[in-house]
């Protein structure tokens, strides 16, 4: 009798696998929303009229983006591999209200420097124009003032 051969050195291997559905009814309410507000917010922030006030919703807007985020990482389950798509939405999310406020602070910037008589190019004036877009700007922006 060979010594390869020998059926009590062998034994039977069983496989199985476990996949996990995760039950979250209120993800849309913890994660979604959250995110959803804050898009509202920072496009609300070029709705209104007084830069100043637009400046301090889009501070409100990073700080309250920075309160979710911090939740956000402290909520998730550490992970292995990429990351989680949710991260990339929030930061997709917070680069936009980052870039909303650069452009915030930018036009404060340059209605207080640049003269009240600036006048445009002719070709500037008439882009809209050429590109069939009519006019940019007819709606007025959200106003606080009692007098307007």
């Amino acid at each position: 009798m060979s010594t390869f051969l020998q059926p009590e050195w062998y034994w039977s291997l069983l496989e199985f696998g476990v996949k996990l559905k995760r039950h979250a009814p209120y993800f849309g309410l913890t994660i979604i929303m959250p995110t959803i507000i804050t898009c509202l917010l920072t496009l609300c922030s070029f709705w209104i009229d007084t830069p100043s006030m637009a400046i301090a919703l889009v501070i409100f807007n990073v700080l309250l983006q920075g309160l979710f985020g911090w939740d956000l990482i402290r909520e998730l389950p550490p992970g292995s591999g990429s990351i989680p798509k949710i991260v990339s939405l929030y930061g997709f999310n917070l680069s936009m209200t980052t870039i909303a406020f650069m452009v915030n602070v930018l036009a404060q910037f340059f209605e207080s420097v640049l003269p009240s008589d600036l006048e445009l190019p002719e070709s500037v004036l008439t882009l809209p124009e050429k590109l069939r877009m009519g006019q940019l700007f007819q709606v007025k922006g959200l106003s606080f003032d009692p007098q307007l």
